[in-house]
């Protein structure tokens, strides 16, 4: 809450104190993550507060650059956007939480399964994720110059041999006026791999006749509308299954209205 502003200014010093202190005082999952976000070593016995003296904040949030990919429809690939340990690190949150991924109907606003996508995911709502996570969403926001209140809860999703997404649109469509009203467009989607122990699993866009897979850590951005705010459908992607191995990937969607906490 103090690095995100949830309800007071967003403070990012005093997030990664808080954590410090939370590691002295012995919580594992706190010692992890400050081992995580200052790059030491596994293993290392190092005291916390030499951990949390050596993380340059600024450099921690800044976003490596984006190698564009397409100029139509707008995407692009940050490479090496979450280093291995924090790839790992979301893995392992994630795979006790996994749930049948669920497709929002926009009339009715419920969440239904649906045979065009079988994944698994996590979602990580209001207070369950934690500094990592917040790294990443930080990192996209100082990219995109969306916020992170922007920000949709963000979902680590888990592909087996044979689970897919097919095409398919992540803007709203026009029709979905209640939802945009109170929630906005979907503006931006940025699709980060977690791993690369499986073979197929590519993320394919249709019309543009692009199949990506990231290495690790590789971030893919698009914007879902074009430059005027109309839905761009050369956007509609899919993603592939694996044919072997299982996939990893966090799925964070941005819009452009504030999202509601609840």
């Amino acid at each position: 809450m103090a690095a995100q502003g949830l309800g007071r200014a967003p403070d990012w010093s005093q997030a990664l104190d808080l954590l410090l202190s939370a590691a002295e005082l012995g919580h594992i999952g706190a010692q992890r993550q400050l081992a995580i976000l200052s790059g030491a070593r596994d293993g290392a016995d190092e005291p916390w507060r030499g951990m949390r003296a050596r993380i340059d904040i600024d450099a921690l949030l800044a976003p490596p650059p984006v190698r564009p990919i397409r100029e139509r429809p707008r995407i692009g690939v940050m490479e090496g956007f979450a280093p291995g340990p924090f790839a790992a690190w979301l893995i392992e949150r994630a795979e006790p939480l996994l749930e049948p991924r669920l497709v929002y109907d926009g009339a009715s606003w419920q969440a239904r399964p649906a045979s065009r996508r079988t994944a698994t995911t996590a979602c990580f709502e209001f207070l369950h994720p934690d500094l990592v996570f917040a790294v990443l969403q930080e990192r996209i926001a100082r990219l995109t110059r969306l916020a992170t209140p922007f920000h949709e809860p963000p979902n680590v999703l888990s592909y087996l041999p044979g689970q897919q997404f097919e095409p398919h649109f992540d803007f709203l469509e026009p029709s979905q006026g209640p939802e945009l009203a109170a929630l906005g467009q979907r503006v931006a989607t940025a699709i980060t791999y977690l791993n690369d122990d499986y073979e197929g699993g590519a993320t394919a866009f249709v019309e543009a006749g692009l199949s990506f897979r990231g290495k690790p850590g590789d971030c893919l951005i698009f914007f879902n509308v074009a430059p005027d705010g109309a839905p761009d459908r050369t956007t509609r992607h899919a993603g592939l299954p694996p044919t072997s191995g299982r996939k990893w990937m966090l799925s964070q969607w941005l819009r452009d209205k504030v999202q509601p906490l609840m």
